[in-house]
């Protein structure tokens, strides 16, 4: 079942929307995050109770730069950590019901 997260990357030059979507195999966890208009491809693992451990390329229009991104659920909140060489950025967000139109879809 494909899990969607509403996020907001607090990076330094401002905050940017993104839409993460999430597949868990077990402890595996695959899918896409969506972000400045572009698909980043992640995985990783599910700790089985609330933190995902996600490794992924972060495009920007400067470049792409590997990112480890911690991110913890608390109910449906989410929130944690983009770690990349250069710096650390914070994420939040929310988890988006199953059945939820996002941006982009028709009715």
């Amino acid at each position: 079942m494909k899990e969607l997260y509403e996020l907001i990357l607090h990076s330094q030059l401002g905050p940017r929307p993104g839409l993460l979507s999430l597949v868990r195999y077990g402890p595996d966890v695959s899918g896409t995050l969506s972000l400045s208009g572009y698909e980043n491809s992640v995985s990783g693992q599910w700790d089985g109770v609330r933190t995902f451990t996600l490794l992924h390329p972060l495009r920007t229009a400067v470049g792409t730069h590997q990112c480890r991104s911690v991110l913890t659920l608390a109910g449906e909140t989410i929130t944690g950590t983009a770690e990349l060489k250069e710096c650390t950025m914070h994420w939040s967000g929310r988890r988006l019901p199953a059945n939820e139109p996002k941006e982009g879809d028709c009715e």
